[in-house]
C-alpha cells in the first residue's frame, strides 16, 4: 500500500467517524429537549406524590393520635398499646405506613364500641 492509498484510507476513516459523530450528536439534542421535558414532568409529578403522601402520612398520624386518645380515655392506655404492639410498634410514630389505615380502624371500632 503507498501513501496515497493510506491517505484515503484515513480520510475515509476520519470521514466516515464525523459523519457517525454527526449522527450522535443530532440524536442526542433531539433526544436531549424532548428527555428535559419528561423528566421536568416527572419530577414535578413525584414532588406533588411526595408531597401528598406525607399530608396523608400526617393526617392518618392524626386520626390516630386522637382515637387512641378517645380509646385510652374510656378503656385505657393498655388497650392502645396493645393494638399497637400487634403491629410492632411502641408508639404511634413507630407505625409502618403500611399499617395506619388498619391501626386506625382498630382503634376507632373500639373506640366506637365504648
Amino acid at each position: 500500500m503507498n501513501i496515497c492509498e493510506k491517505d484515503i484510507k484515513i480520510s475515509t476513516l476520519f470521514t466516515q467517524f464525523f459523519a457517525i459523530s454527526g449522527i450522535m450528536r443530532t440524536l442526542t439534542n433531539s433526544l436531549s429537549k424532548d428527555t428535559t421535558a419528561d423528566l421536568l414532568v416527572s419530577a414535578h409529578f413525584i414532588n406533588e406524590v411526595k408531597t401528598m403522601q406525607k399530608s396523608e402520612h400526617n393526617n392518618w398520624l392524626i386520626n390516630i393520635e386522637n382515637t387512641a386518645a378517645e380509646v385510652a380515655a374510656n378503656v385505657g392506655q393498655e388497650t392502645v398499646d396493645f393494638v399497637l404492639s400487634k403491629y410492632g410498634a411502641k408508639s404511634i410514630y413507630a407505625l409502618k405506613s403500611s399499617d395506619l389505615s388498619e391501626v386506625f380502624s382498630e382503634l376507632y371500632a373500639i373506640a366506637s364500641d365504648n
